[in-house]
Formats: structure tokens, C-alpha cells, sequence
């Protein structure tokens, strides 16, 4: 932030802020600017959620990669008490598991640099959706912590000056009675994530927004949540892409 520019935001200035690493004087000028602007108060809102959800995930994996100890058969809750968290599905523990033995912490690091090398990409051609819209965008998700079967497919076309994001998964498990899939658009630089809504059983959906908010991610992530009433994402990613211009190539 330049401190000549007041008018000016700080959106470049808030994932130092929240790591500590400015100096007061910055911190200072921030802040001051926060009090004035609820563009960058939302903004700092959603850099913080992103930071944490990072944070939140890195544990997560390293809870899960940790050797357990044996569980007795009377102690291992079946689906978990109603009013406590929700038991992990199988399906979900299972992949873990397989990831530890075969590398899977290398594998899903690699995975999450993959999206971000690949925001960036983009096709030149513009094709046409079934319904006749233009296709503006299109991806492939890729499994995270799911099975190495499961994948999905979305198309964005342009309707009545907005955007239409269809999402279809393949080979994705249930999620179990206390949980549930959710779809999300990513900015994979800034950790910065929309909720679009939660994936109905069938594992296909359509989501609408508008042109300008979509214009600021590049990548769409399908979380699975527990059903707890907390709207935040989970931290445990099942599915995720980058969004590239055009339709899918041929």
C-alpha cells in the first residue's frame, strides 16, 4: 500500500497483515484504511477463512497420516452420536490410509501446486453448450482425497448476462448420512473461496451467479462437510480443478 494513495486498496497488503509480517507503520495504515472500506473489510474476511482452511487442512492430513493405535471393536462408534461430530465415512478413512503407505502426502502437495500452475491456462476456442449457450469456461476435478476413480466435469456457459456452472461427478461415493458434498469456486493464489451449494445426491448440479463475481476465481473445489452446522469449508477437499476458457478439449 502506498501511503500517498489513501484512496487505494489493500488487498495486496492483508495476507502479510494476517501473517504478522508487517511493520507498524504498515499495520497501521492498513487498519486505518479498513475502518473506511467494506470492499477490503470483506476482502481481509475472505483472505482470513482462506488462511485458515489452509492451516485447518495441513493438520488435518498430518492427524490422519499419524500411526493410530489399535481401536476396540465396543469403543468405534458406528456413525457417531447425534449431537457430536460426525464419524468419518469409510470410503474417506480408506483413501487416507492408502495415501500414507503409497506417498499420498507428496501426492496431494503436488496436486494443490498443480491447480495453481495450471489457473493460468486457457483455449482459445468458444464452442456451444446442449442448450445452445456459448461455453465460456470448463474444467476437469481431479481426486484429492477421494478414490482415485472419481472425478467430474464442469461447464460454464454465458445466460442472460451471467454465468451458468454445471457440475457432473463420476464414480464420487456417498457421503453418508451426516455429511455432504459442497461445491466451491477457488482463486488458488489467494485461497480466496465462494460457496456455490451443496451437491445434491445424484451428483449433478447447476449453480448461477453473476459475470464480475465469477471473474475472480479460476478453480472449482467439491469439499466434504459434515452435516454440523458450520458453513465454513471443511478442509477436506475431494475433488478440484482449474477452470480454463472455451469448452473441453476434444
Amino acid at each position: 500500500m502506498n501511503p500517498s494513495e489513501p484512496s487505494a486498496h489493500v488487498g495486496d497488503d492483508l495476507p502479510a497483515l494476517l501473517a504478522g509480517d508487517c511493520d507498524r507503520a504498515q499495520a497501521l495504515a492498513v487498519a486505518a484504511h479498513l475502518r473506511t472500506c467494506p470492499l477490503c473489510r470483506d476482502e481481509l474476511v475472505s483472505v482470513a477463512l482462506a488462511t485458515g482452511t489452509l492451516r485447518a487442512a495441513a493438520r488435518a492430513e498430518r492427524d490422519v497420516l499419524a500411526p493410530a493405535g489399535p481401536v476396540s471393536p465396543a469403543d468405534a462408534p458406528a456413525d457417531g452420536p447425534a449431537d457430536g461430530p460426525a464419524a468419518t465415512p469409510d470410503w474417506l478413512t480408506s483413501s487416507l490410509r492408502s495415501r500414507q503407505r503409497f506417498g499420498g502426502r507428496r501426492r496431494l502437495a503436488l496436486a494443490a501446486a498443480s491447480v495453481i500452475i495450471l489457473a493460468g491456462a486457457a483455449a482459445a476456442a468458444i464452442g456451444l453448450s446442449a442448450s445452445g449457450s456459448p461455453v465460456v469456461a470448463s474444467a476437469t476435478l481431479h481426486p484429492l482425497q477421494a478414490p482415485a476413480s472419481a472425478s467430474a466435469d464442469i461447464t460454464v456457459t454465458s445466460s442472460s448476462g451471467g454465468r451458468l456452472m454445471v457440475v457432473r461427478t463420476y464414480g464420487l461415493p456417498a457421503p453418508g448420512g451426516q455429511h455432504f458434498y459442497e461445491v466451491w469456486l477457488l482463486d488458488p493464489v489467494t485461497l480466496k473461496m465462494m460457496p456455490m451449494g451443496t451437491l445434491p445426491p445424484s451428483g449433478q448440479a447447476s449453480y448461477g451467479l453473476s459475470a464480475s463475481l465469477m471473474a475472480g476465481y479460476s478453480a472449482v473445489d467439491i469439499s466434504l462437510q459434515a452435516n454440523n452446522g458450520n458453513p465454513a469449508h471443511s478442509a477436506v477437499s475431494v475433488l478440484r480443478g482449474s477452470l480454463a476458457a472455451g469448452p473441453p478439449s476434444a
